[in-house]
């Protein structure tokens, strides 16, 4: 699970993952999803994961972002700790919208990102990794 901390000059999140010793995603996996969400529309939300310790988050529809996300993995308890920048935290800010969550399943191999739109409820986004095939000209 994640625990974000949120004060007027920063925010933080902290990903747990289910099981200790977990590495966390595995390097070069894309993850996506596209969903329509209450009062905020349809939006495709994309998470590569580029090395471990980078990631590059991407939402777009209505809200838009595209940021580099560098984060630490504490290897003992599982945890992802990063700082999102600011201009992210003023767009999320601006749609009245919060990442509350996200955390790594290992048995499916997809993270779950749970978002509060400007509704009383908060809205668990299952994202599922993209399987990239060979170009048919190769075989």
């Amino acid at each position: 699970f994640v625990t974000v901390e949120e004060s007027d000059d920063q925010a933080s999140l902290e990903f747990k993952s289910s099981k200790p010793n977990l590495s966390g995603p595995p390097s070069n996996a894309i993850y996506e999803l596209e969903i329509y969400i209450p009062v905020i529309g349809r939006q495709r939300f994309l998470l590569e994961i580029i090395r471990q310790g980078l990631a590059k988050l991407s939402i777009n529809g209505i809200l838009q972002l595209n940021e580099l996300i560098y984060y630490d993995i504490d290897q003992g308890s599982g945890t992802f700790a990063f700082d999102l920048s600011e201009m992210t935290k003023q767009i999320l800010r601006k749609f009245r919208t919060s990442l509350v969550m996200v955390k790594y399943c290992q048995e499916s191999d997809s993270p779950v990102v749970v978002v509060r739109p400007p509704l009383p409820t908060n809205i668990e986004l299952r994202l599922k990794r993209r399987t990239v095939h060979a170009p048919s000209f190769l075989f």
